[in-house]
Order: C-alpha cells, then structure tokens, then sequence
C-alpha cells in the first residue's frame, strides 16, 4: 500500500507531505484547486511521463512515495531487482523518488539506486491501478473489451495469451523468412544487405551480459558520488589555501601574522605566552589538515576520460535498445534479436533448403496457434458469461436494478489469428426493461457510464492483487440513490483495497476513513498562488460535508445533515 507520499514544486503545490491508510480516503476541494496534481504525483512515482510544464519557477520537481508491503503483489522476479535488504528500507518496502529539473534531466530513484523508467513502469503496473475520467471513457471503446474479459477470465486465458504470444512470434520470424526468400534476387540481395548492416551495428557494440546496462547506470551513480565528494574536498582546500573567495590570503598566511602580532604582544606582556602557544597549535593543526585533505583529494582519482567512455557505453545501448527493443527495452533482447539476424542471414544463405522447411513450420505453427485459440474461445465464452452474470449483480447494487448485460463474442474468421486469438468481443447493455442490449457508447449516460464502470472494477479487483486503486471522480454524472451505492460499493472495495477517490459527492466523502482537502490560496503582494494539503479530523470533516451538501461549512442544517451521513456511513462500516 501506499503510505507515505511527498511532492515538491509540482505546478500549484510548493511542498506537502501526506501519510496514507488502509481502508477508502477521499480528497476534496473546489474545482480547480489542484486535486488532480495528487493524482499527478502518484501517476509520477508509478512510471507516468512527466510534463515540463508542471515545474514551478522556484525549484526543481520532485515527488517521493514509500510503499510497504510489496512482496505480496511484485512477481519474485521483479521483487528481487527493486527490493532492498538493508534495513534502513526493510524487505518488503519500497521508496521511489522521481526528480525533474528545469534543464529537463529526468532521475528516478527506487531505495536510493538509480533507476530506469522501465523499471519503474514495471513495477508501477503491480502497485497502483488508477482510474481518470480519461480512462473511464476506454470503457466504450469495444477494442479494449476483450482486454477486460482476459483479465476476468484470469491465469488460465492469461496462460494461453503468452503461449499464443511467443508462437506468434515465432511464426512472424518465419514469415518474414518466407518473404525473404521468396522474393526476386534483387529484394533478397537487398534484405540480406540491410540484416548484414543490422548485426554488424549490433556487433560492433560487443555485448556482454544482459545486466550490463545496470551494471553501468551503478558505475555510473558511483563516478556523480564522486565528483560530488572531489568538488566538497577541493572547495575546502581552496578556503584553506586562499583560492577561495575575495580574499588573497591563505588561513596559514593569516594565521602566521597573527602568531608574528602575538609574539610582539608577548615581549611586551610576557603573560600572553599562552595566547602565543595557542596560536602555535592552530598553526599545527591547520597543517595537519591541509596535508590530510590533499592526501585525500590524491586518494581519490576522478578520471573524466572513463567517465566520457561510460556514457558513450550508455547512450550506444540505449540506442540499440530503442532501435531493436522498444517494446520490452530489455538489452537482452537486442542480444536474442542479434542472433535472429544470424539466423536470417544463415536462411537468406541456404535458399531452397530452408523455403521448404520454413513452409513446414509455417504450417505447424499455424495449426497449433488455431488450437490455441480454440482453447481461448472457450475459455472466453464460459468467461463472457459469468462476466454477465457478475456484472448484472453488482450493477443491481448501484442503482441499476434493470441493467442486462451481454458479452458478444464472435470468430474474426476473415483475419489471421493475432497475439489475441480469432476473437472480437463487445459489450452490450440494456440499462432499461424492454430494451434490446446495444453497445456502451450507444446507450449509456454519463452517470451509467461511471456505474458500469466501478462495477467492472469492482470484479476485476478481485482478479488480481494490485494493492491501490485510485478514481478520479468516479462519481461523475450520479447523485441520490445511485451516488450512495456507488460509495457501498468503494467501501465494500476498500476491505480488500487500499483505495483513494477524488470526490464532490458527500455519500462518497462520508464513507471515507481519511478525509484530505486541497485549497487554492493566493498571495497578492508577491503574486503567487499555492495550493495546500490538508488531513481533516471529524469535526473538520463534517464541516466539508456540511460545504459539499449546502455550500456553506458552518451551516446548522448542513452540520446535522453531515452528522447524519456519517452515521449512516458508520452503520454500513458496521454491517459488512
């Protein structure tokens, strides 16, 4: 979960520090004041890009987030690249810091190493799920559909995704032979030129393990340690010496006309002997320190030629990881893809021989890749229906007693199987009796939208342990009844979920354990506007019901309606 969260210089917010919960916590605030900058912060910290636009003119940007308990959603594999066995993080915690200046250099931190945005995406995908109003509206989207349903259906379609993943590939690597071969000399010629270009440029980079990249980013962090530690040695010797500041004279200098002063002070007033011994042992020690800085600053050697050697290693692999692996932006796949160009070329060589192997293999994968999908289908249909069934009841409990549900599957027989199988899949809704379902973006509203929306997430929650859920304004479009299931429903979510919501509606805010507000301040003699950070205790949060139901915090009538909200939010907590 996520328990700690920091954020500095981020458009309107200068710097505010939060602690999160178990359970629901709502954020409130008027339109405008800067809500969705916390949302903004954490899509910052799980892999998001960051806008230059959103630096304050002060600082440099920079939010920091801990998580803890991470073991129990991170795959083992993951878990032991980011997480740290010092016990200043502990096992099972992670902290990651994102910082962006104004000179538009990016660092990513996670346990103070430094880290890539591939990583942190990676591991983003497995700590937060979070729903905007953007991604609300990728619900109509029918191409997204079967994406949903695969994820309802859980390991056993997931199971077959990544077989029927790695047989597509296998067989877009021998189709792309087939072509080769069976075009005219002059395109094999020209096929064969561009591979030979491809696995020399691959080659000549000499790569050596997979972890090299990371390796080097670790040599590298070592070398800015460094130069930091140099540049700290080199200022103080530089105060010693004289080199520093306005001043010409060295300390030892000073310190030597002071002893010279002191000496004829004492012919005259032999009682100032020990004012002119203590001088003395300044001296000494001024010379013990000098020597021992330099002895330092020849101990530690800062080469600027490795250092220059180091990011051009850097920037060529990341160059032939953008170039041969921008998917995955894995090293190792630039070194499994340099020995397919190998085996191309060895096709490209041995023409007639291969044709016919390669057809051979061309038709196995085709079949098995079939069988798959078959296998897939029927896990799908099983999966639509259940689906159906699921989503008609939760739907029930959002105010959508009369909602039918229908998951329409169909063979896409006139194309070839992709990555997803032969499926095209779409789903349908009828939120009133008597009508025939249609699809989402046909006959949903606003507010069904929202509904249909939390009740799908709502079942997939329970699919897969991704420990955070955040929703922007899920209560968009819904108010009286429907309003108050949807927040049952975040509060039933919410006992198995860390979950945060942006809200406006008080049925929502009442059900919320934790309650922060975001307000807009502006400072008209220095012309700036802030926005602030607020954790509420109860009495604060009846206030901002009381302002959220009649538009005024100190209302008699809007207290007691507040009261009574959070009452019935209480009574609900108790039953479930």
């Amino acid at each position: 979960m996520l328990e700690h969260l920091e954020v500095e210089n981020l458009a309107l917010i200068k710097n505010c520090a939060l602690d999160f919960y178990p359970g629901l916590t709502c954020i409130t605030g008027e339109t405008g004041a800067g809500k969705s900058l916390l949302l903004t912060a954490i899509r910052a910290i799980t892999g998001a890009k960051l806008d230059a636009n959103l630096l304050c003119a002060d600082g440099d940007l920079k939010v920091a987030a801990e998580f803890t308990d991470v073991k129990q959603c991170l795959p083992s594999d993951l878990a032991s690249k980011v997480l740290a066995s010092e016990a200043e993080f502990g096992e099972d915690s992670l902290i990651i810091t994102r910082k962006l200046t104004h000179t538009n250099r990016n660092r990513i931190y996670i346990n103070n190493e430094l880290s890539s945005l591939t990583l942190l995406r990676q591991c983003g995908t497995y700590l937060a799920d979070i729903h905007s109003q953007n991604e609300q509206q990728e619900l109509i989207k029918p191409e997204r559909h079967l994406e949903f349903l695969d994820q309802y259906a859980g390991q056993p379609a997931l199971d077959l995704l990544n077989e029927l993943a790695e047989l597509f590939k296998q067989d877009q690597v021998c189709k792309q032979s087939l072509q080769h071969l069976i075009a005219d000399p002059n395109k094999r010629e020209a096929a064969k030129t561009k591979l030979t270009d491809m696995l020399s440029e691959i080659q000549q980079a000499k790569l050596k393990t997979a972890d090299e990249l990371d390796l080097l980013l670790q040599k590298r962090q070592k070398y800015e340690h460094l130069q930091k530690l140099l540049e700290n040695l080199q200022t103080a010797s530089a105060i010693l010496d004289g080199t520093a500041g306005d001043s010409n004279a060295s300390l030892s200098q000073s310190l030597q006309a002071c002893y010279n002063a002191l000496q004829k002070a004492e012919q005259i007033s032999p009682k100032l002997e020990t004012l002119t011994s203590a001088c003395s042992n300044v001296q000494a020690m001024l010379n013990d320190l000098e020597t021992d800085i330099q002895a330092y600053l020849h101990t530690f050697q800062y080469q600027p030629e490795q250092v220059k050697q180091l990011d051009e290693r850097l920037n060529l692999l990341n160059n032939l990881i953008s170039k041969y692996a921008p998917k995955t932006m894995s090293l190792q796949e630039v070194m499994q893809y340099e020995s397919k160009l190998t085996e191309k070329l060895q096709l490209l060589d041995d023409t007639e021989a291969t044709l016919k192997d390669l057809l051979a293999e061309h038709s196995n994968l085709q079949s098995k890749m079939t069988q798959l999908a078959d296998k897939l289908h029927a896990i799908r249909l099983e999966a639509g229906q259940a689906l159906a069934k699921d989503m008609e009841e939760v739907a029930h409990n959002l105010a959508l007693p009369n909602l039918q549900f229908v998951v329409s599957l169909e063979k896409a027989q006139t194309q070839p199987i992709t990555v997803k199988g032969y499926d095209k899949a779409e789903f349908l809704l009828s939120a009133n009796l008597g009508q025939t379902p249609k699809p989402l973006a046909k006959v949903a509203s606003g507010g069904e939208s929202s509904r249909i929306f939390l009740a799908l997430k709502v079942i997939l929650a329970q699919a897969y342990k991704v420990p955070l859920l955040l929703f922007d304004e899920i209560d968009q479009g819904i108010s009286g009844l429907a309003c108050q299931q949807v927040a049952q429903a975040l509060k039933q979510l919410s006992l198995q979920h860390q979950v945060i919501c942006i809200s406006h509606q008080p049925a929502i805010v009442a059900q919320a354990e934790h309650v922060y507000t975001v307000t807009k301040t502006s400072n008209l003699a220095l012309q700036t506007t802030e926005s602030e950070v607020s954790e509420l205790n109860e009495s604060e949060i009846l206030s901002e019901l009381s302002r959220l139901l009649v538009a005024q915090s100190d209302s008699t009538v809007g207290l007691e309606a507040a009261k009574e909200l959070r009452k019935a939010a209480s009574d609900y907590s108790l039953r479930l």
